[in-house]
Order: structure tokens, then C-alpha cells, then sequence
């Protein structure tokens, strides 16, 4: 009887984790806010992210996955090599409980100019024993930051104003 009873458990516990499996991912919603689009080399601009479980059961681990550029570095986090060139990765873990919201608010510095794009972003998830995991890709990388040149004046460059193209003709 007591082994009819651990394999019951046993059977019962591996088919919950499978059943969670697929449903740890559903209605959980991620976005993220970028204030500023356009930016000149040294200016900053604030990124929040935003990860939100719309299900009436809890997500007892998720772990998301950035994908940020390495033009724009992240003040005040600790970023990992990203798989493709010129990119690098944001990794954050958290739990969320029925209904809960998470923000996470990051600060980006433009190091130099160019068109840098943020994302795509991988969640994963899974059971609450670690058996089974999922993982989905959402956030396109559709938030791109134009970062223009620094701009001089014409003082700085030796160029007097009054004729800024020289003084012969082309």
C-alpha cells in the first residue's frame, strides 16, 4: 500500500509540474518604456521594464533576458556578453504573485553615436521543482535610439563664423 501510495505522489507531482509547465508563461505580459529615442553621445535616457502576471496563479520563478546594445551601456548593472555581435545581455530573476506588477527602472548612456536597437527579450519559467521548463521570445527589438554626434561650434573648430566654407569659392 505504501508503495501504491509514493508512486500515486510521484505520478501526481510529475503530471502537476507538466500542467504548470504549460501555464507558467500564459498572461504573463512584458514591456518596456523608452522616454527618449534620440539622444546625442554622453546624454541618458530612462528604460523601464515592465513584467506583469495577469493570471490568478502565481509564477514561482521567471527569469528575463534582455538583449541590450553594447554602444549603449546600462548605468549601475552588471550586463553578460550577448550571442550576437555588438550586443550584450540585461539578466534579471524574480516571482510574481496573482496579479502582481514588477518595474524595473534602468538608466541608458549614449557612449557613442550610431542606431542602436534594445530586444528582443526571452522569458523563461517553469515548474515550481525545476523539472520542466519553458521559455517564449517577446519584445521585438522595435525600440531603436538614434544617437547623433557630438556637435561643436564653430569656435571651437577655428571656423569664422562669417564664412564657415572658407574663403575661395568651389
Amino acid at each position: 500500500a505504501a508503495l501504491v501510495i509514493v508512486g500515486a505522489l510521484l505520478f501526481g507531482t510529475g503530471a502537476l509540474a507538466r500542467m504548470w509547465k504549460r501555464v507558467c508563461l500564459e498572461r504573463v505580459v512584458y514591456t518596456r518604456r523608452l522616454v527618449e529615442h534620440r539622444l546625442f553621445v554622453g546624454e541618458r535616457t530612462a528604460l523601464t521594464l515592465i513584467l506583469e502576471n495577469r493570471k490568478p496563479l502565481p509564477v514561482p520563478w521567471i527569469e528575463v533576458r534582455e538583449t541590450m546594445p553594447r554602444g549603449m551601456p546600462v548605468t549601475g548593472v552588471r550586463m553578460q556578453a550577448g550571442g550576437a555581435p555588438g550586443t550584450q545581455v540585461l539578466q534579471r530573476t524574480a516571482a510574481l504573485g496573482m496579479h502582481d506588477r514588477l518595474e524595473w527602472p534602468l538608466e541608458l548612456r549614449a557612449a557613442r553615436r550610431g542606431y542602436f536597437r534594445v530586444g528582443p527579450t526571452r522569458l523563461r519559467s517553469g515548474d515550481l521543482f525545476g523539472f520542466f521548463e519553458r521559455e517564449v521570445e517577446v519584445g521585438r527589438p522595435v525600440d531603436g535610439i538614434v544617437v547623433y554626434p557630438h556637435v561643436y561650434p564653430l569656435g571651437d573648430l577655428g571656423f569664422d563664423s562669417a564664412r564657415p566654407f572658407g574663403e575661395q569659392r568651389g
